[in-house]
């Protein structure tokens, strides 16, 4: 709880406040040929997770992510986005099937020609935002654990 604290500071002395987390559309892995929009989850809490199978540090955070979808999913006021910058969606969709991963995915592309990660003010990955139902961004670099306990006190805390 001390790291969320200083998570939620650190966001409001960058950010100032809680910001606006910019919509976007980018193409489902999960259903093809689906766009998956941020806004269509307006009202609902939304781990917004920026990665790629070829990171290591990404890879290291998919348990974790995982574990808040399988403890979560059921929960209509929360949901994730995973949004791929792997160079191939195959990349993605083969190291989602081959590491049970079965949160919602999209792709964004590869990282130089991405519109939406630069929108976030990403310079890394892995990149782990909570949005609130109202669409503002109030946690910011969640790792480990912490992915879990946060969307935890904001569920539980409505």
């Amino acid at each position: 709880m001390k790291r969320l604290l200083i998570t939620t500071l650190l966001l409001f002395s960058i950010l100032g406040c809680s910001q606006r987390a910019p919509d976007f559309t980018a193409q489902s892995l999960n259903q093809k040929n689906k766009p998956f929009t941020l806004s269509d989850h307006r009202g609902q809490y939304v781990l917004l997770f920026f990665w790629a199978s070829t990171s290591k540090l990404c890879r290291d955070q998919t348990p974790y992510v995982q574990k808040t979808w399988n403890a979560f999913k059921h929960d209509p006021n929360f949901t994730i986005i995973a949004l791929s910058l792997d160079n191939n969606p195959n990349d993605a969709i083969t190291f989602n099937r081959e590491n049970n991963i079965t949160y919602p995915q999209a792709y964004l592309g590869q990282w130089e020609y991405d519109t939406v990660r630069p929108a976030y003010k990403t310079r890394g990955i892995p990149a782990i935002f909570l949005i609130n139902p109202q669409g503002n961004i109030i946690a910011v670099n969640l790792r480990d654990n912490e992915i879990y306990d946060t969307v935890k006190h904001y569920l539980t805390n409505q």
